[in-house]
């Protein structure tokens, strides 16, 4: 079994990559081999690797028809905290586990099996891999294309959590590719020929690419992990040449957790507190060592903070540990995670935390959140007026605050004591500052303009704490994807932001009715948003604009405005920019005659007005105009497009609605 070690000396390592061949994720990193390893206890095996060295130990094994915490569990949480027991002092051990096959999910990456990570992959302070498909679209055997279609769901094999019905623990801890996995081979065996595992698990022609005699392409959890072991082989590296120490287990685990991204908000999420969640697929996300590391990278106040054990006087019950961070406007999320390395727990018991830590995060405005307290998206965390820590995670030895979208101030940071049986207890602490929203976007009537960069802002309608429906406006921020997306479809999540308050409470539009159909434009720093409110006696185009600061209206009610009804029925809005940098508003407006009109409106600086009366007179004639459609040319004109009907209809006459006739007209 293959264990990481450290890196030798500059010089002595042979090439990592040789022509011919493929590199793995830590190519210069050395290996401690335990041959037959079966003949030796699990004591002896960690032992023996660490005394030579390894300080990273991959384990791509695990029991087929176990899945509860077992005494091999135990003694492997024992193992990360002291590998060498004989030895004075702790020897630590970062320990990873592949999740196991028995998921049993659909190849839709979702269903399953809770409970179905096997032992002793489910121990406490190891770290827990599960597999993600890729989107390789293996093809030449039977069943190939369906684990091989995607890079945003989980195989279907993947083990699931939590660990138990008792034991709400989250695992795994973080997943990574698993599916299709290029990996070495012994030139002396042919995959062909392997029974175990069976058919069309292994499809060492990825394809029908020939990966030659030295390297195949397989699948299982026991791939994915080797992926994760390679990345903290990195961060190990660049934490010892970084600080001149070595990073605990702790730590190691509370980075790869911090940097993980949501793989899939539509399929997947954390646990929301009370558990309506009822599985847990990806555990923590999607591996993403540099984001671990390096942070999201996106703005120059971007930070990555990251406290080890060994900075932090341990807790006994009741003590608390306080540390603070200042967050400045458009700032975007604060994530914050604790880990830390418990005390092996008893086999048999319904619950397997032995001491009990509690993270909580205090806001700047009052009040705060609480580790592993999730909100109703079951991504970020439930904000508490008050904090009470019987809202704390009794159950995991891992716990996040994920803050949506935060308010300027300086937030703090508090790991409480709650319950230390076997104390003192140690942990780490990572924060991230930076990071977009990671909630899935519910609402509907999206509209999309591209800033001068190219990058998407989107205007949508959704629905406030009151199920009154909003306009809400979210900004990427960031590169999208890499080379190896080219070609393909990357599903965009992780990097939005809120310009101001865009995404908060009741969004841009702040009304006690219904808001809908926002259309939006950019120009610049400036963003418009123009939309629909909806009264008890009329329906009002209004538009905000965005100066990168701050939202604005804009006149109040653009319909009302420019035409003198209290009971306007407008739809259909669309807003574009001009020459000048100010908005032009085209929107369709019913009459009370069963007739409607295109109009066009501008603003001029101070109130609405229009293209030679087309804010108070039709585009079309005086029946049915219908579905504007609007852009400005590069002279700064606008052109409309719309549907009309020449000649009077009666819609309540039962007769069948004449043919539109297309017009286009331009100013």
């Amino acid at each position: 079994r293959p264990m990481v070690g450290e890196r030798p000396p500059r010089g002595e390592a042979s090439p990592a990559v040789r022509p011919g061949t493929a590199a793995g994720v830590a190519p210069a990193a050395e290996l401690v081999m335990v041959d037959d390893f079966l003949s030796f206890s699990i004591e002896e095996q960690a032992g023996l690797a660490h005394a030579h060295g390894a300080r990273i130990s991959n384990n791509s094994w695990g029991s087929r028809e176990v899945f509860s915490y077992t005494l091999d569990s135990a003694i492997w949480d024992a193992l990360v905290r002291d590998a060498r027991p004989a030895e004075p002092g702790n020897q630590e051990y970062i320990v990873l586990f592949s999740a196991g096959k028995a998921g049993q999910g659909n190849s839709e990456g979702t269903g399953g099996t809770p409970g179905s990570i096997s032992a002793p992959g489910n121990a406490k302070n190891v770290i827990t891999v599960g597999a993600v498909e890729q989107n390789r679209r293996a093809n030449n055997l039977p069943g190939a294309l369906e684990d091989t279609d995607s890079d945003t769901q989980i195989a279907g094999y993947s083990g699931r959590g939590p660990v138990s019905a008792t034991d709400r623990r989250i695992k795994p801890d973080i997943v990574a590719p698993g599916s299709y996995v290029l990996s070495v081979q012994s030139r002396h065996v042919n995959p062909d020929e392997l029974s175990d595992p069976e058919l069309p698990s292994q499809d060492y022609r990825s394809g029908n690419v020939d990966s030659g005699p030295n390297f195949a392409f397989y699948s299982g959890t026991s791939m994915a992990a080797p992926v994760v072991s390679g990345a903290a082989a990195l961060f190990y590296q660049y934490y010892q040449d970084t600080f001149n120490v070595p990073p605990s287990p702790a730590l190691t685990k509370a980075v790869l957790v911090g940097g993980g991204r949501q793989l899939n908000t539509a399929l997947y999420s954390y646990r929301d507190r009370l558990g309506g969640v009822p599985i847990v697929y990806q555990g923590w996300g999607l591996l993403d060592i540099e984001r671990s590391v390096l942070g999201p990278r996106i703005r120059s106040s971007d930070e990555v903070v990251m406290i080890d054990q060994s900075e932090i006087t341990p807790l006994r019950t009741d003590e608390v540990y306080t540390m603070f961070i200042d967050v400045e406007p458009g700032d975007g999320s604060l994530k914050v995670v604790l880990a830390w390395t418990d005390k092996p727990g008893t086999p048999g018991n319904a619950v397997q935390l032995v001491n009990d830590l509690d993270l909580v995060v205090l806001a700047p405005q009052g009040g705060g959140y609480v580790g592993n307290a999730f909100g109703p998206d079951a991504l970020h965390s439930e904000y508490y007026p008050a904090i009470d820590l019987v809202f704390g995670d009794g159950f995991n030895n891992v716990e996040v605050v994920n803050v949506q979208d935060t308010r300027p101030g300086q937030y703090t940071i508090e790991v409480h004591g709650f319950s230390i049986s076997d104390g003192p207890q140690d942990f780490a602490l990572f924060i991230m500052k930076g990071a977009g929203t990671e909630a899935r976007s519910v609402g509907e009537n999206p509209a999309l303009a591209l800033d001068d960069l190219g990058q998407p802002v989107i205007a949508y309608s959704g629905r406030d704490a009151l199920g009154q429906r909003q306009i809400y406006v979210r900004r990427w921020r960031g590169e999208v994807g890499d080379a190896s997306t080219l070609g393909d479809w990357t599903l965009m999540e992780g990097q939005w932001f809120a310009l101001d308050d865009s995404l908060e409470d009741v969004g841009i539009s702040r009304s006690i009715e219904d808001s809908t159909d926002p259309s939006i434009a950019v120009d610049g720093e400036n963003v418009y948003v123009a939309w629909l409110h909806h009264s008890a006696t009329s329906i009002n185009v209004y538009l905000k604009r965005f100066d990168g600061e701050k939202w604005d209206w804009m006149g109040g009610s653009v319909s009302r405005q420019v035409n003198h009804s209290d009971s306007v029925m407008s739809s259909h809005p669309t807003v574009a920019v001009g020459s000048d940098g100010q908005p032009i508003v085209a929107w369709r407006e019913s009459r009370g005659n069963g007739s409607s009109g295109v109009y066009v409106a501008r603003w001029n600086g101070t109130s609405w007005t229009g293209f030679n009366g087309s804010h108070n007179s039709s585009l079309g004639g005086i029946f049915i105009t219908d579905n504007p459609a609007m852009s400005v040319n590069s002279f700064g004109r606008p052109v409309v497009a719309f549907d009309e009907i020449i000649g009077p209809w009666d819609p309540m006459s039962g007769n069948p609605r004449p043919s539109p006739t297309l017009r286009v007209r331009i100013f």
